[in-house]
């Protein structure tokens, strides 16, 4: 997995909290170190704040995973949408590859997304 460390173009994104029983629930289900979780947080929220841009995208099945389990936390995954620019749903995807995968898509040090 690609870590990227350019912040996001949205500060509260950057500094939203997720929640602390997510980090515990990810470690536990999949043995991540806090370093490893530290990065795939990071990705989640490049994610996040690209699938908002209204292009499709896929994440990669190690943010999938941090997806799938924030969706668990309802109240700060429904409150996390007051920082993004569009609402952010999940769309199963029919997993035929049809849709691209965001790494690369924001390079780091970009402040915004190709059109």
């Amino acid at each position: 997995m690609t870590v990227h460390c350019a912040p996001i173009p949205i500060p509260k994104l950057n500094a939203w909290p997720l929640p602390a029983g997510l980090h515990a629930r990810l470690t536990c289900a999949h043995g991540w170190t806090p370093a490893f979780l530290a990065g795939v947080e990071r990705e989640y929220r490049r994610f996040v704040y690209l699938a908002t841009l209204g292009q499709a995208v896929t994440p990669s099945q190690t943010v999938d995973e941090v997806w799938h389990a924030h969706i668990l936390f309802t109240r700060n995954y429904a409150a996390l949408r007051l920082v993004l620019p569009a609402h952010f749903h999940h769309e199963p995807g029919t997993g035929r590859g049809a849709v691209r995968q965001y790494p690369g898509r924001l390079r780091p040090g970009r402040t915004s997304h190709p059109a």
